[in-house]
Parts: C-alpha cells; structure tokens; sequence
C-alpha cells in the first residue's frame, strides 16, 4: 500500500554562445564556447527537446516532440529521464522498461528499437561514465538493475544485476560522482549507498542504508567538488558528509528546517551555493545556502516566494539558469529563470508551453 500511494504522490525523479574576437581563441576555449546546452522533458507519452540560449530563452529542437513507445499514464515517476554525454544516448522509463534515444548533432532525437523490457516499473534512472565505459542504472521498488552501454545503445546486464536491496518500497532520486552512488527511500526515511565496481557492479557501502534524519528524504545532490551530498526532506534540507569509504554523516546542524514541503523537496547546486526547492502547489520558494568552515551549511537570505510552484527543478550544469515545469493539470508550461552568482537569488524568467493536460516528470539538461 505505501508503496502505491509512493508511486503516487513522489514528483519524477526531482534536472553557450559563441563570441568571435579578432585573433584566435584557444581550442579549448573554442570547443567549450561552440558546446549547446540542450534541455529535455518528459510528459506524459512524449519528450520535449529545446535549445537553451545564454539567458534560458528556449527553441524547440527538429522533430520535437518525440513519442515514447508506451505512453500509459502510471500517475507519478516512470517518466525519468537519464543522458549518456560520450555515447550521445537518451534513457526513458516506460512503465515497465526504458526507452532509447540517439542525440543527433542538433540535439533532436531518435528512437532506438526495440525498448529494453523489465520485470517491475523502474521510477529513476541515472547513467555512470567511467572512462570509455558508460552504465546506466535503473531502480524500481528495492530493485537496483544495472547495464553496461556500447555505443550503439545496446543494453548488457552487469554482474549480480538486478540487486534486490531488501527494502519494499520505491527508489528515488539517484545521484553518482566518480565510484559512489546513492539513492533515496522516501518511504522508509532512508538513503543507500552503492561502490561502483571498475566493470560498473554495484555493492553496498559500509553501513548502507543510512538512516536520513529527517522524513520523506528526497532530491539528492552529491557536490561535485566536496565531499557533500545533499537530500531535500520535508521540512527542510539534510547535508551529510561523505567519507573515504563512502559512509555518510551528518554535517553539524543537519537537516536544516526551512518551509514545510507536503510532497517533498530537491536540492541542486550552482557554483558556491546549495540550494533546496519545495514541490507543492503555491511557490518552490528556493533557498540558497553557504557552506562554513565547520561545514555548516548556513541559509543566504529567504526562501524565493515568489518564484513558481513546480515538481521539476533543474539547474543547468553552469549554474547559471534555474527551470521549473508547473501547471500540469491545466497547461504545463516550462520556465527558466536566471542565477545571481553573488547573491544566490533568481530574477528575469521566460516560459512556454510544452502541449496540452498531462502529466511531466523527467527533466535532464546537457550539453553538445
């Protein structure tokens, strides 16, 4: 029974210009100064694929929207979303398998067939890139399944996969950095964590599962230059300390409370700041935070009110952009706003709208 009111109520796995001077610009700088940032939605049936310009305007890619084979409505999270930036590969969650993409040069899509079946409803997804080596993780209900990725997008079972981790309730929100990987359990206040092995197999960590601290864990971060991961909870924000064997610990004065959140919350960061983000019907009120140097993590002003309700979150990987899909019972409509690198705080904001009624829950950002 929780296990269906979870698939329910958990929001879906909680997301350049070019300038010419007059001599030449390095070839690195050159690359990285050609590179798109590419955004990708998933409603309902379809996928939703834009062009992301310096301030979060947003064009629509070729051939957008692009059909998911099976478009049943399971009224919560197997619409994750999960991209492979070296083999150029988009993963979807069907309800009981995942659909695969190839990224064209512009960014739009194709549908690779056939869909990969699997024996439960996966709710997330999360793909692992460790040299030339791609793996992509999926997680349905205690269930870890893992596949090692070539570069037609075939899909090869890893050893010991699928892993079933004891617990009878849904897995969400997975993060990875380097061999660690972690995942929530909303429904049992817990987050486990897994090393990732050089052929991409998946074992406990020492202590796995950690115990959350706080309710409905959800919208985890791992920080991509500390040791930090970051879990959004429902009345506030938990940061833990990650050690050299990949144990968690709770940084001093975690979870943080901030605003009540019914369904959860998600977390992100952007540059020097931590952020969590409520999902509910009123506002995402983002609340920036600093780190001290006790590992404190300590709030920067207060919660942002006036920026709009959402399920979906995502920040682009610089840092710089802020989207949210919200309206999703009327008409969904997806919003971008920018970041102030010094303050923390989000201003200016466009939007559009991605079709008619329905339902969006999986949003990835990149870049190509």
């Amino acid at each position: 029974m929780l296990s269906r009111l979870l698939l329910r109520w958990i929001p879906g796995s909680l997301i350049a210009a070019t300038l010419v001077g007059i001599s030449a610009a390095p070839a690195g700088n050159a690359e990285a100064a050609s590179r798109k940032t590419l955004l990708y939605l998933r409603k309902s049936g379809e996928i939703w694929g834009f062009r992301v310009s310096r301030t979060g305007g947003l064009a629509a890619l070729p051939g957008s929207p692009y059909a998911v084979p099976d478009p049943i409505n399971c009224g919560g999270p197997c619409y994750s979303l999960a991209i492979s930036e070296k083999k150029h590969l988009l993963f979807a969650t069907q309800l009981q398998g995942l659909a695969i993409y190839r990224q064209s040069a512009s960014g739009s899509l194709t549908l690779l067939t056939p869909p990969v079946t699997l024996p439960t409803a996966t709710l997330s997804l999360v793909v692992s890139e460790m040299g030339s080596k791609t793996f992509l993780y999926a997680f349905g209900n205690g269930m870890v399944f893992g596949f090692e990725v070539s570069t037609a997008g075939r899909l090869r079972p890893l050893p010991g996969s699928p892993l079933d981790t004891g617990i009878i309730a849904p897995l969400t929100a997975p993060t990875v950095k380097g061999r660690r990987l972690y995942v929530a359990s909303p429904g049992t206040d817990q987050i486990l964590g897994f090393n990732l092995g050089s052929n991409g197999a998946v074992t406990p960590l020492p202590g796995s599962p950690y115990a959350a601290g706080a309710p409905f864990p959800f919208g985890l971060t791992l920080d991509p230059k500390k040791p930090v991961l970051l879990a959004g909870v429902r009345e506030g924000l938990a940061a833990y300390r990650v050690a050299a064997d990949g144990s968690l610990a709770h940084l001093p004065g975690s979870p943080y409370a901030v605003s009540s959140a019914f369904l959860g919350s998600g977390t992100s960061i952007a540059g020097r700041f931590h952020f969590r983000f409520r999902f509910d019907s009123q506002s995402a009120a983002p609340q920036a935070f600093l780190q001290g140097s006790d590992g404190r993590l300590v709030p920067v002003g207060t919660p942002q009110t006036t920026v709009a309700a959402g399920e979906i979150w995502k920040l682009d990987p610089s840092g710089k952009l802020a989207f949210v899909c919200f309206g999703q019972t009327t008409m969904p409509t997806l919003a971008s706003y920018q970041v102030d690198p010094t303050t923390g705080q989000f201003f200016g904001g466009s939007s559009i709208p991605v079709g008619g009624r329905g339902t969006a829950d999986g949003l990835v950002i990149t870049t190509r």
